[in-house]
């Protein structure tokens, strides 16, 4: 049928709350939740991670056919049959004996997540440290040192006199948070990356990404250390999501700057192990995800509120200033336009302090779409009554991601306007669509495939067909394990794509909505939940808004 052109989902008066610290700490332990489920059938075909699914994740054998089914089909006799041993059950524990890890162990990829937040919190607890020993004339010990260091992450140790700490600080970005401003030090991350290796607690780490912190080692700036562009794979990416944390009390209706500084951090956290564009805009696009999410309503009446016209000029009018292409990943140096959307050349990828910490990022300055008209596949009146009443998060979600990233990601314009149309035709041809996406060659897997557009696209669409939008605040484990089970299906690369989904529901849900028996069992060698709670709580009051005044 002919498209239909609709109200766009963009309401004219978005001002959203700051998330609660529940969400802040589902959106860290379900993406390691994810990441430990899928870790125990990396690399397997999707038949395989079928039968993993159904014998380790749901109780009774046979009960559940895998991906397949629309979230509309679901019904509480179906819900019955999710795991209520989690990590504890039979079958799980002899999958990990297979894999010779520990039932919840987290892999590389919700390890850099985590010390990513490490590195934010600690760089900022130093920092105002550092501030208030300036102001003070009394003397006492170096201000290094973070005082509120959970026991189980302590402080890294790295920055151990005033001058390296000011050498540190000028590759700082900061933003705005409330009453006060953070800042996110990518020199700083690249110091606690380079820890975490040398100690030898890295699991089942990439080769690129492996490759990039031995140069560091070897000397070079986290400006420099990362993979060449062509090398796509997920590393930079699927730790991206805490920059949705980081930056999640900045009111983006509000602060002129928001879309710069989302892709700004995104792809500074990214380029310390890989260079290539299509890693800096998948980042950004998984960071703004999870930035919606946390502020997403729960209830459709809130998700299909009536819209008026697109309200936010603001970033529009920040980026049509623009002149120069910056000599970042997300950019091109040799691009006719000042869309991001071109290979990198040799000379893009050697980025300075300076062209990463700037505010104007190059962008378009194209206005964002008034409705899913224009969407490819195109979609029908049908379609979109259709997306608003089976999948509502999304009709709400789509549109306001893609007005995030549009000017930023083109790679990837395309890959998310066709989530509406995968969303109604079904998962078969979706995860024909996703699984290879970003693949120029053919590696013998019909699983996922490890690069960025793949990884990425895969995890979203399974959390937005698969997630449960509910009034009910009860937990419940079919709501949160659900989306997940269904990524894994997909096979391939199961611990990066199951780790993105996690977060995703996280984000979305809050901690009090994952089943006890799976959260509180995820660890990374000795550490347990707990002390990624503690971490997520030292995050989230470095970010929230000052509760005086």
């Amino acid at each position: 049928g002919s498209s239909a052109s609709v109200e766009s989902p963009l309401p004219h008066h978005d001002i959203l709350p700051g998330p609660s610290l529940d969400k802040f700490k589902g959106c860290l332990i379900g993406g390691c939740l994810g990441d430990a489920l899928g870790f125990l059938v990396e690399g397997e075909p999707p038949s395989l991670c079928k039968t993993y699914v159904k014998s380790c994740i749901y109780e009774m054998i046979g009960t559940w056919s895998g991906t397949g089914r629309g979230r509309g089909q679901d019904d509480s006799s179906e819900r019955s049959i999710i795991g209520r041993d989690g990590f504890q059950g039979e079958a799980i524990v002899e999958r990990c004996k297979l894999k010779r890890v520990e039932p919840g162990q987290i892999s590389d990829d919700s390890q850099m997540a985590r010390d990513l937040i490490l590195s934010f919190v600690e760089w900022n607890e130093i920092t105002l440290s550092h501030i208030m020993q300036a102001s003070s004339s009394i003397s006492s010990p170096s201000p290094l040192t973070s005082t509120s260091s959970s026991p189980s992450f302590p402080s890294s140790g790295m920055i151990d006199d005033d001058q390296m700490y000011e050498e540190i600080k000028v590759h700082s970005l900061t933003a705005p948070s409330g009453t006060h401003s953070i800042q996110f030090n990518p020199a700083h991350y690249a110091l606690v990356l380079s820890t975490l290796f040398s100690t030898g607690g890295i699991v089942g780490c990439g080769l690129a990404t492996a490759k990039a912190v031995a140069r560091l080692n070897r000397g070079l700036t986290w400006s420099e250390s990362g993979s060449p562009p062509g090398q796509i794979g997920y590393g930079s990416t699927c730790r991206a999501y805490p920059i949705g944390l980081f930056l999640s009390h900045v009111d983006r209706r509000e602060d002129d700057h928001f879309t710069a500084l989302m892709a700004q951090w995104s792809q500074s956290q990214g380029v310390v192990t890989h260079l290539d564009h299509r890693c800096a805009q998948g980042s950004m696009i998984v960071a703004a995800a999870t930035y919606l999410l946390l502020h997403a309503p729960h209830n459709r009446e809130g998700l299909l509120e009536p819209s008026d016209t697109h309200h936010n000029t603001k970033d529009n009018s920040l980026t049509s200033t623009s002149t120069s292409t910056s000599s970042s990943p997300l950019s091109s140096s040799s691009s006719s336009s000042s869309c991001i959307c071109s290979s990198s050349s040799s000379s893009s990828h050697s980025s300075s302090p300076s062209s990463l910490s700037s505010p104007s990022l190059s962008s378009s300055s194209s206005s964002p779409p008034a409705s899913f008209s224009n969407y490819e596949p195109a979609l029908t009146q049908r379609d979109i009554v259709s997306l608003q009443m089976s999948y509502p998060l999304a009709w709400w979600f789509i549109p306001r991601l893609l007005d995030i990233c549009k000017n930023y990601t083109p790679h990837f314009t395309s890959l998310l306007q066709s989530l509406p149309h995968y969303l109604l035709v079904g998962d078969v041809e979706a995860h024909r669509k996703y699984s290879r996406a970003g693949m120029d060659f053919d590696d013998g897997s019909n699983g996922v495939a490890g690069v960025v557009p793949s990884t990425v696209l895969w995890s979203l669409f399974c959390f937005l067909k698969y997630v449960h939008q509910s009034n009910s605040s009860s937990s419940s484990s079919f709501d949160f394990i659900h989306p997940i089970a269904a990524t894994i299906c997909g096979g391939g690369d199961t611990d990066s794509t199951a780790a993105l989904t996690g977060a995703f529901c996280g984000a979305y849900y809050g901690l009090s909505r994952i089943p006890s028996c799976w959260s509180d069992h995820v660890r990374d060698g000795g550490k347990q939940a707990q002390s990624l709670e503690s971490l997520a709580t030292r995050c989230w009051n470095m970010v929230a808004p000052s509760k005086e005044g």
